[in-house]
């Protein structure tokens, strides 16, 4: 989805973390390419209610009992259980409890691990037991020969997964998404190359900047800094910090130059990734 931004497609929605799993690794790492702050900008975020299903092949689940029982044989023949670790993650318990014995193998995405079983790249692994993916419901609808033998596999009955919107800057405003983007953004997410800087050092100077004084850190998370952007072991920070209604109006663009210099960072060791 990433990748395909661009003059054409100019939209896209990538999930940032899960309520059960916490943050999107994947989704972190993207985050440190230049292009997030310069083409590509965050301009809103949305909610989605996330259900896991287990799913086969049609061909797996042939049998003439009922379906209870012609279920309960197909799920006792999986060995291996293929998905996003996200949704592996997430489907932790039920798998714990059901499954206890199946490896589980990650795959680039859920929508990857139905199309597998899907077009029969892989269906019964090297011991002769079933192959299963866990996917969402749509995916049964998106690709053929699946069938599905369980539903809410998920731990947590309110398993959401929170998506940032990237906006590609050629883009013009989308009337879709005049409900998500809001004209004065109460959001914005900055990425911070500290280099060597003892990780104390950083929290000093940032909580005792002016800027932390208008707004309010609400999460943090890091990431290797890629190769060749910072010394070896040295990470990459991402801070998200809220703005409330009733908060002093500020300009931002001087606020974070100011947080630059209280930080002693230089120009190209700190991006503002988006507001919203």
């Amino acid at each position: 989805v990433y990748r395909a931004l661009s003059l054409d497609i100019q939209y896209a929605c990538i999930p940032l973390a899960n309520s059960t799993h916490g943050s999107v690794i994947e989704t972190f790492d993207l985050l440190r390419d230049s292009r997030w702050g310069n083409e590509i900008s965050i301009c809103g975020e949305t909610l989605l209610e996330i259900e896991h299903c287990l799913v086969v092949h049609k061909s797996s689940s042939r049998s003439t009992k009922p379906s209870e029982d012609r279920e309960n044989d197909t799920i006792g023949s999986i060995t291996t259980v293929i998905s996003h670790e996200q949704a592996l993650g997430q489907c932790t318990n039920w798998l714990a409890t059901h499954l206890p014995k199946a490896k589980q193998i990650k795959t680039s995405s859920t929508s990857r691990a139905a199309q597998m079983i899907s077009d029969g790249t892989i269906l019964d692994d090297t011991e002769g037991g079933l192959v299963a993916a866990i996917c969402s419901e749509i995916c049964v609808h998106t690709y053929p020969n699946l069938t599905i033998l369980k539903r809410n596999l998920q731990d947590r009955n309110d398993n959401q997964t929170r998506f940032i919107i990237a906006r590609h800057d050629s883009a013009t405003d989308s009337p879709v998404l005049t409900r998500t983007i809001d004209p004065s953004p109460h959001r914005l997410l900055l990425r911070a190359n500290i280099g060597e800087m003892p990780v104390h050092s950083l929290f000093e100077r940032l909580t005792s900047s002016r800027f932390c004084k208008g707004v309010r850190l609400e999460r943090m998370d890091k990431r290797p800094c890629l190769g060749g952007s910072g010394p070896l072991w040295s990470d990459v920070y991402f801070f998200e910090f809220s703005i409330g209604p009733n908060d002093t109006p500020f300009s931002l663009k001087r606020e974070l130059h100011q947080l630059q210099v209280d930080l002693e960072l230089d120009e190209s060791s700190m991006a503002l990734l988006g507001t919203w």
